[in-house]
């Protein structure tokens, strides 16, 4: 794995506003069987995108919708999530066209930890990322 992902979502405020800290691994090479993990499907679509890595995105995460905004440059970023209904983010889909990415998320146990494997369809579909959520007490 080249590049790590590890992300501690510490909820802020009842806003939903965390910090998270984030690493990726790209994998080199994908475990033999996903099929017996958990898997989500993730379809993302972006608002906006700023040179100051500034983001905008909406999410659907199998039949849950979201808006989350990200902020910050380094490993430790702003994230600000609010959950969406299904015509809200119907309605602000379209703005997306053209920022859009499908990927199936599996969830593998390893050493204690929960790894999230992204695994992109269409034209990411060669760059398997992973990661996993850290706990920071």
């Amino acid at each position: 794995m080249a590049n790590h992902r590890e992300a501690d979502r510490t909820t802020a405020s009842p806003a939903n506003v965390n910090r998270e800290i984030e690493r990726k691994f790209l994998v080199v090479k994908l475990p033999a069987d996903l099929s017996g993990h958990k898997r989500r499907l993730l379809t993302q679509g972006y608002l906006v995108i700023t040179d100051d890595l500034e983001e905008l995105r909406l999410r659907r995460s199998d039949d849950k919708f979201y808006q989350t905004f990200k902020a910050g440059r380094g490993l430790e970023r702003m994230e600000a999530e609010i959950e969406l209904s299904r015509e809200q983010f119907d309605a602000l889909w379209p703005a997306t066209e053209g920022r859009r990415v499908v990927k199936d998320r599996y969830e593998l146990e390893h050493g204690g930890f929960v790894i999230e494997v992204d695994v992109y369809r269409g034209q990411l579909e060669i760059i398997p990322l992973a990661g996993a959520d850290v706990e920071v007490r």
